[in-house]
């Protein structure tokens, strides 16, 4: 089987949500063609299979290979980001905030970068470190791509401006939320 053969039916296995037949397929690909053009693609896969599974050690460690081994691929972007968002999910803030940083240092302006504050922000706010979670909350709604990301960041701001005793500003941002 050629391997644009393979990568059709790990992809199309994917898009039907079978993840573990796709990481099958994924590994067949990469023991069957090891040189093949479509690497960082299986890779990517095989890291969002795993995602999709909730398995974020696996796809931790996948997403780690795409920005470590190929920086400059046009998947590293998003790898760098879900680094962040896996050790977010498994609870290892300190990794999540060194993803999280290199992601924005990278990437300031990208789509993903209001959500990468705002994540961050959120990770400050479970550390009861308000101060430094108000500052990601404004970078996030300060970013002009952040629409997803704007209420949210209001909303958590305002907790965080209440728990600093910053009252009748948590108030407006409460407003803002609220119509």
């Amino acid at each position: 089987m050629k391997d644009e053969k393979i990568l059709f039916i790990a992809e199309t296995t994917f898009t039907k949500k079978d993840f573990k037949k796709a990481v099958d397929y994924y590994d067949l690909l990469a023991e069957e063609f090891p040189k093949t053009k479509f690497y960082t693609g299986l890779i990517y896969g095989k890291a969002w299979s795993y995602y999709e599974l909730g398995e974020y050690n696996a796809s931790l460690s996948n997403f780690k290979i795409i920005v470590n081994d190929f920086p400059g691929d046009k998947f590293a972007q998003d790898a760098l980001f879900r680094i962040g968002i896996c050790n977010y999910s498994i609870g290892n803030f300190k990794e999540s905030e060194k993803a999280f940083l290199k992601f924005i240092d990278k990437y300031p302006l990208s789509n993903k970068a209001a959500e990468a504050f705002y994540l961050f922000g959120e990770i400050k706010y479970g550390l009861e470190d308000y101060s430094e979670a108000l500052k990601y909350f404004e970078r996030a709604i300060n970013i002009k791509t952040s629409e997803p990301w704007i209420l949210s960041s209001y909303y958590h701001r305002g907790w965080s401006l209440l728990k600093s005793g910053r009252v009748e500003e948590a108030i407006k941002d409460f407003k803002k939320i609220s119509g």
